[in-house]
């Protein structure tokens, strides 16, 4: 039909590569330092359920903060390969953080003022 609404493609496997690839914190507080920094933080799984539930959400921030829905149809194969998602420990380059370490406190100004 003419009517019929084109909907974006996705395949599943972009849901999940996104899922795993870095992302960079900013502002983060290192313990082996005991300041902030950047640092870049990557998820696997260390092991794998007999059943995983996976729930998608299709929905993005918009420029004005308020969800938006996303009209995309999600391609799920019948059959799916998740050894690529398998974690391997450390990587070459990585550092782990100590055990542990400073914790940072903040520091709270109340001003009498404005709360009386």
């Amino acid at each position: 039909k003419a009517d019929d609404i084109v909907r974006a493609k996705i395949p599943f496997t972009a849901c999940l590569s996104s899922l795993t690839s870095p992302v960079v914190i900013d502002d983060f507080f290192s313990t082996a330092i005991n300041d902030k920094c950047s640092a870049t933080k990557t998820t696997h799984f260390a092991t794998f359920p007999d059943y995983l539930m996976i729930q998608l959400s299709k929905f993005a921030i918009g420029s004005d903060w308020v969800p938006q829905k996303l009209d995309v149809l999600v391609d799920v194969p019948q059959q799916l390969t998740l050894d690529d998602l398998k974690g391997k420990g450390s990587l070459p380059g990585e550092i782990e953080l100590p055990e542990g370490g400073a914790t940072q406190v903040a520091t709270v100004n109340i001003d009498e003022s404005v709360v009386s």
